[in-house]
């Protein structure tokens, strides 16, 4: 069975999607990287 690594969702775009046990876990449908989207939240709320 292939493992398809933990499941996101895309905080721009509302998406669903699974990492594939990849570090950078990147929105197939409109490229976002998730920790950079997780990142600017935190700068935002500073």
């Amino acid at each position: 069975m292939v493992e398809l690594g933990q499941k996101h969702e895309c905080p721009k775009c509302g998406a669903k999607f699974y990492d594939l046990g990849k570090a950078d876990a990147t929105c197939p449908k409109c490229g976002i990287e998730e920790d950079a989207a997780d990142e600017k939240k935190s700068d935002a709320k500073s």
